[in-house]
């Protein structure tokens, strides 16, 4: 069963608007053009996809010792990665990921 179109295109869209909003609070994630965020919000959903649940998986000790809040640590290393793909998204350092990936 795949997603349509609709669906992918909707859920691109909210990507795109929350990596917007995270670029635009938080201090130390930036980006050059809308363009960009497009491409981001693209990526970090093909991360998050077919990337993250194995990650969830390996870590799944530190998930429940810490109750879940290793999840932060994940997205952030996520949005990390995607930023050192995208050269015209900017992340100054990894300690900005918290606020931008709840």
């Amino acid at each position: 069963m795949g997603v349509s179109p609709r669906i992918f295109l909707s859920r691109w869209l909210v990507n795109t608007v929350a990596v917007m909003a995270a670029a635009n609070i938080v201090h130390g994630i930036s980006y050059d053009k809308f363009g960009t965020l497009c491409v981001v919000a693209l990526i970090l959903g093909v991360l998050q996809v077919f990337v993250r649940p194995f990650l969830v998986f390996f870590s799944l000790p530190f998930l429940v010792v810490t109750f879940g809040f290793f999840l932060l640590v994940i997205n952030a290393c996520l949005l990390y990665f995607v930023g050192w793909l995208v050269r015209s998204f900017h992340v100054d350092d990894f300690v900005p990921l918290f606020g931008g990936r709840w």
